[in-house]
């Protein structure tokens, strides 16, 4: 089911399989990151949801202080959510991938939690792996 689709994500909820996917469309703004993860994560406690595959392939560049929220206040709040299993499809670009280890070696420096993360190439993958796991 769609959740929200417009010029930057695409928001899906698969209830029937326990997971919520969400894909980046490319560059996105500061407020429109912070406001649609804060949404996902309203989302995942609705539909109580134990998976999340996020797939930021294209979204380019993210700002020092957006790593900061995704890796603190973003990566804390899921930890603490019903989410047992993450998926994360890596950014493609070479400016996307900087930005996106910056962001896993910050998240993993703060993680005390007992998310299950992995990382992929593609959606198709990243979906065979959380359609495996029987939560």
């Amino acid at each position: 089911m769609i959740l929200l689709d417009d010029k930057y994500v695409l928001v899906e909820v698969n209830q029937s399989e326990n997971y919520i996917y969400y894909v980046w469309k490319g560059f996105v703004p500061s407020n429109v990151l912070k406001e649609t993860l804060n949404k996902v994560l309203i989302w995942i406690e609705k539909y109580e949801l134990t998976k999340i595959v996020s797939n930021a392939q294209k979204i380019g560049v993210i700002s020092q202080t957006d790593q900061e929220w995704l890796a603190n206040t973003f990566a804390t709040k899921m930890m603490n959510s019903t989410i047992i299993f993450s998926a994360v499809i890596l950014p493609t670009s070479v400016f996307g991938k900087m930005s996106g280890n910056e962001i896993i070696k910050k998240s993993i420096s703060n993680n005390t939690s007992s998310l299950i993360t992995k990382y992929f190439d593609s959606k198709e993958t990243s979906l065979s792996w959380v359609r495996e796991i029987q939560k």
